[in-house]
């Protein structure tokens, strides 16, 4: 029997492509986005260590997964093979940035695509266990997931203003 969250990917669109790890279908880009509204602007999630742990590792993973696509690891390097150790062997060797070639790039991207999925559906599961057990069809999902964020139930408690590090100008 397969495990719940391949049969939750082999549900979505089969012909896909993947920019910087990520998964382009229109339900994958409303999950994230919906996903992503759930994120302070600044600092770790709210209970990053309890009810919010799925989400901060989402959070993580893109911030590890920026500093490879834009920076090649010359930032966050270790923090990043420290992070996906358990998936390197899928990975493949990840090169120094001055020795990148462009199938590196094509090679990791595809590879990340299917890390962050998992990444992804399990931040699903935790904060919207109603849109996870439901339609995974593209179309349907990116309506659900549209329908919450113009509903305004998507957010989670800022860092409040007496508390914030930095304030604008």
């Amino acid at each position: 029997m397969l495990r719940d969250k391949t049969k939750r990917r082999i549900g979505m669109t089969t012909h896909i492509g993947y920019s910087w790890g990520l998964r382009q279908t229109s339900g994958y880009d409303a999950m994230v986005d919906l996903l992503w509204s759930r994120i302070p602007r600044c600092g770790e999630v709210p209970d990053a260590k309890g009810s919010n742990k799925k989400l901060e590792r989402f959070r993580m993973a893109n911030k590890l997964v920026y500093d490879l696509f834009n920076n090649g690891l010359c930032n966050r390097r270790g923090q990043f093979m420290s992070f996906f150790k358990s998936k390197l062997p899928m990975l493949g060797k990840v090169p120094q940035y001055s020795r990148f070639r462009r199938a590196d790039w094509e090679r990791l991207s595809t590879r990340l695509g299917w890390v962050m999925q998992d990444i992804i559906l399990d931040a699903l599961k935790e904060q919207y266990p109603e849109l996870y057990y439901g339609s995974f069809d593209d179309k349907i999902m990116s309506k659900r997931c549209k329908s919450i964020v113009t509903r305004g139930q998507h957010k989670v408690k800022d860092v409040p203003d007496d508390e914030l590090v930095m304030r604008y100008q």
